[in-house]
Parts: structure tokens; sequence; C-alpha cells
């Protein structure tokens, strides 16, 4: 690259002397200046990298096609562009894989970034699908995408429309109850216990076979239905206080529209059977409730996926005569569809409602608190209004999937014992089974 002059005169330069000549060659390529590498940020860095990668391996499939072979990019799905080396599934499947992999790369890195962050290149990937799919829209396309949607929109809109007038207002605030049980005047000691979710009743053969095994003085239930389609019309809290011989009452948290008519409707609540006489019973309908079950113009309120509904959650209160001795019982259901907030502040509301009785009076508060995350305020705030759990410190999962969202906590001159889940079939939630001590 450089030409090195003897010492003294150079050839072609007079007056020079005593000094080494250097000439830039002509016949060799200049170098390119050093540069230094920058990384403007993360995620650009790890997108372009695998992206190179996808590219390097195309261009490496590409070269061996002949002199009219093609090293663009392809679409996946392209014919071959080279009678030398036909594209063949072999290598369609390797061009998924290193296109596959550059999604992952760019999708773990915009969860390790900040919630801004994340948030922005997921509008901009989105809003960059968005524009590919306005491109291929076609005319004729969207002619045809309108003549379907049209009628489909027309039914929505007519099934949906306002649900029949009922009642509904006066039997919501109305608890329900019957008495089955014998007389029993004498006091007692001990009770057994049983809080379940029970799915609406839908399995009544299975819930009636493990009250059968439990042999419960108490029963608080969830997810009671009351003349609802699915549950063949039954009134769930009578038939199972009927069976055994058990007094009940009811607390109708919806009326469900999707299960029921204007002439007969449907309820869904929370029930509670004793053999203990019933002295008084009422509901607290929460004031803090969510807008999700609440009916909507364009969503139709007879069909059962979408569980269209009036109402709100309720707690269901009954002051049991245990031989003149009184027992309270909170049976709660807090919202599924909302935010821990939200329950929390259902929560709050009993808790006040519990001051209004002394601290040595007994009292149960179960359910299903919908308590779905592991470090739960809501097991905290008990503890802190004075209620113990009677499974102690255990965490047992309660339902199917979710874990634990079922909970029973007393209060009060009561002892538990023996307090556990009990994993059998009749529900999506498993029961909490515990003898009590009066």
């Amino acid at each position: 690259m450089l030409l090195v002059g003897a010492t003294g005169n150079a050839p072609g330069l007079p007056g020079v002397a005593g000094a080494e000549v250097f000439c830039r060659s002509s016949t060799l390529p200049e170098e390119a200046a050093l540069r230094c590498a920058r990384i403007e940020s993360v995620i650009e860095v790890s997108m372009k990298t695998a992206a190179a990668s996808v590219v390097a391996f195309e261009s490496r499939v590409a070269e061996p096609r002949g002199p009219n072979a093609v090293c663009d990019p392809m679409p996946p799905k392209a014919p071959a562009r080279s009678a030398a080396l036909p594209l063949c599934n072999n290598t369609t499947t390797i061009r998924k894989k290193h296109t596959m992999t550059w999604i992952n790369v760019k999708r773990m890195t915009i969860v390790n970034s900040s919630e801004r962050l994340s948030r922005f290149y997921f509008w901009r990937r989105a809003a960059t699908r968005l524009q590919y799919k306005l491109k291929a829209v076609t005319l004729a396309g969207a002619a045809h995408l309108l003549r379907r949607s049209c009628p489909f929109l027309a039914l929505s809109a007519a099934l949906a429309g306002p649900p029949a007038s009922t009642n509904s207002s006066e039997a919501l605030e109305t608890v329900l109850s019957g008495s089955f049980a014998p007389a029993l005047p004498a006091s007692r000691d001990r009770a057994a216990v049983l809080n379940w979710n029970i799915d609406r009743g839908k399995h009544l053969d299975d819930i009636k076979a493990q009250i059968r095994r439990q042999k419960p003085d108490l029963c608080i239930f969830q997810e009671v239905d009351l003349d609802a389609r699915r549950t063949h019309r039954e009134n769930v809290a009578k038939e199972l206080a009927e069976t055994f011989g058990m007094n009940y009452v009811f607390a109708p948290e919806f009326l469900e529209l999707s299960q029921g008519t204007a002439e007969d409707p449907a309820y869904h609540g929370q029930a509670l059977l004793t053999t203990l006489a019933v002295r008084a019973s009422r509901m607290i309908r929460f004031q803090h409730q969510s807008g999700w079950w609440k009916p909507r113009k364009l969503l139709a309120s007879n069909v059962p996926l979408l569980q269209r509904r009036q109402g709100g959650r309720v707690a269901l209160v009954a002051e049991l005569d245990n031989g003149g001795k009184p027992l309270v019982v909170y049976d709660l259901h807090l919202e599924s569809k909302g935010t821990e907030e939200l329950r929390l502040q259902q929560l709050e509301e009993v808790l006040d409602d519990a001051k209004r009785y002394a601290t040595e009076t007994p009292i149960i508060i179960a359910g299903d608190l919908n308590t779905f995350f592991p470090r739960s305020r809501l097991i905290p705030r008990l503890r802190e209004a004075g209620f113990r759990n009677v499974l102690g410190d255990r965490r047992v999962k309660t339902h199917v999937i979710l874990g634990e969202l079922d909970w029973m906590f007393v209060r009060g001159s009561i002892e538990c014992e023996r307090g556990q889940v009990l994993h059998v079939h009749g529900s999506d939630h498993f029961p909490i089974a515990v003898d009590v001590r009066l």
C-alpha cells in the first residue's frame, strides 16, 4: 500500500534530500476510516441481530442456485425463483424457525422494558399491522365484508333489546326462607360447618352426597340458583333443605336475564342451611359494585354465555339461635369481575356491619372472597379486625384452577377443630369443613 524511497534525492522530487519518501499507492483501494459502534437502544440491537441472521441464511440458500438466482428476501410461501435449486420444504421450515426467533427476541425485549416503553412499542407494532392490512384490503373485499357483517349486526341489535320488565327490584331485596328442621330447644356445644361455592347447584346429586357424608349442622353456600334453566328450574336451597331436614334462607344477588322469562324470572345468590333456629336474616347489598354484569344495548341479554344480570353482590347475614345463645353468620361472595380494591371495599362494609355485635359474640365470616393473588390484602385485613382463619396459617387450594378463593374466619367465643379442604366432586370449588365449639 505504501512505497518507501531510499535515503537521498528522491527520484522525480528534486530538492528533497536525506529523507525517506512515502507515496500512497494508486493501485490498492483506500482504507475506510475507523468507526466506533454505537448502540442506540437495547430493542434495536436485539431486533437487528435477529433479523440479520434471517437474511444471512436466505443468502446462503440462494447462492448455489445458478447465475440467475435472486438473493433478496422471499416471502415464506413464494414459489422458487431458480430452476437450479427449487425451494424445498426443508428450506421453508428452517426459514420459519429463524423468523420465529426474531419475534421471540422482540417480545422478550419489550417485556423487560419499562411500562411506558412497552406500551409505545405495542401500539407501534399494532399500527404497523393495521397499516399492512389496510393496504391489502381492496374495494371488492370491503364490500364483501360489509355484506357479511350487516346481517349479523342487525341480528345482534334485535336480540340486544331492553330486557322484559319484571318486578325484579322488590324480589332482589327479599330474603326467602323456609323451615324444615325439628325444634331443638337445647343448646349445642359443637357444630359441623360446611362452606362451599356449589356452582349454581348444577351437580346436585354430588352435592347431596357430600352433605350426607359430612352431616353438617350449618351449610354456607354461594352461587345458588333459583328457577334457572341451567338447573332445571329448581329451587336449589329449598330442595337441599327439604331433603336433609334443615332451615334455610336465600338472598338473591342477581336477576339472571338469560335463565328465565318475564313471567318466571330466575335468580342467583347465597343460601344458608342449618339445623339451628333462625332468629333473623337480612342482606347487605354492597354500595361498591362492578358494572360488568349490567345489560348492554349491543349485547343480547338472553344469551347465557354473556351472563347479563340485574342486581349486585350481597352478603347474607343470619342470626342463629343455639339454645338461647346467639351465633352470627356472614355469607359472602365478593366480586370476581373487579379489582382487589373493589373487593376490599366490599369486605369493609361487612366488617363495619359486624361492629354492631359485642366482641364476645361468636361470628363466622365465610364464602368465596375471590382472592386471586397470593398476597391479597383481604386476609390481613380480616386478621386486623380480630378474625381467625379456621385453617390456621395454611393456604390450601379451593378452586380447580385459580387457587385459594374460599375462606372461613371466626371471631368471639368460638373455637375451631379439624379444619380441612375437601377435594371432592360437585363444583369447580372445593368445600371447607370444620368443627366448631360454641
